[in-house]
């Protein structure tokens, strides 16, 4: 399923990963290009793992209402990283320069 989440000025096209297997497999699905100007929404997801990549990645961590509870950036291959207790879903997409989210952000779906 794709959508697209906008915060502010900033908007970008979401692909969703709600099935078990899709999160598993996260943006390991996609070649970088696939994935350069869209992101990835798991949910239901907690924390993300980077083995096996072979880029960075912007991570954003969201609570039930979208509010952005978390963000790193640039989180090299081979981590894993978790959100506050109460997160409920993740954003990733591969690090990049420029405008991305932020602490406090309220977050808006379209699907």
């Amino acid at each position: 399923m794709i959508g697209t989440i906008t915060c502010g000025e900033l908007s970008c096209e979401t692909v969703y990963a709600v099935t078990w297997g899709a999160r598993l497999h996260g943006l390991h699905c996609y070649t970088h290009g696939d994935m350069e100007h869209r992101q990835l929404l798991l949910r239901p997801c907690r924390g993300v793992h980077t083995y096996g990549m072979k880029y960075a990645l912007d991570i954003a961590f969201l609570n039930r209402d979208n509010e952005v509870l978390r963000v790193m950036r640039r989180v090299r291959p081979q981590r894993i990283v978790w959100g506050p207790l109460n997160t409920h879903s993740v954003i990733e997409r591969s690090a990049c320069p420029g405008a991305w989210y932020k602490v406090k952000d309220r977050l808006e779906e379209t699907i």
